[in-house]
C-alpha cells in the first residue's frame, strides 16, 4: 500500500516540512516558501506520495531552489523547485 505525503517519514529536502497529499495549498504561510519536485502537469495538479509532492521551506528561499514557472497553483503566485545536478530546468524561468 502507498504512503500519503502526509504520512511520510522524516523531512523534505531542505529541511522542509511535506504539504499533505490530495489538497493544493490556499496561502503561503508567512517566513515560508513552497517548493515542488518536479513540474506539474497542469495547473490544479493534486499533491500524491506517487508523484507531484511538494513542501514549505523557511525564506528566503535556499541557493539550491529556482523559480518555477510551470504554472501549478497560479494563486499562490512565486514558488520554486530544487535544482539537480544534471536535470535541465523543463518548465522553470
Amino acid at each position: 500500500m502507498a504512503k500519503k505525503a502526509d504520512d511520510l517519514k522524516g523531512r523534505a529536502p531542505g529541511g522542509g516540512d511535506y504539504i499533505p497529499s490530495g489538497n493544493l495549498p490556499k496561502a503561503i504561510p508567512a517566513g515560508k516558501v513552497l517548493v515542488h519536485n518536479f513540474p506539474a502537469k497542469n495547473p490544479a495538479q493534486r499533491l500524491g506520495p506517487d508523484g507531484h509532492r511538494a513542501w514549505w521551506e523557511n525564506a528566503p528561499p535556499a541557493k539550491e531552489l529556482i523559480a518555477c514557472s510551470c504554472g501549478w497553483c497560479p494563486g499562490l503566485g512565486k514558488h520554486y523547485t530544487r535544482r539537480l545536478a544534471g536535470v535541465p530546468p523543463v518548465g522553470n524561468a
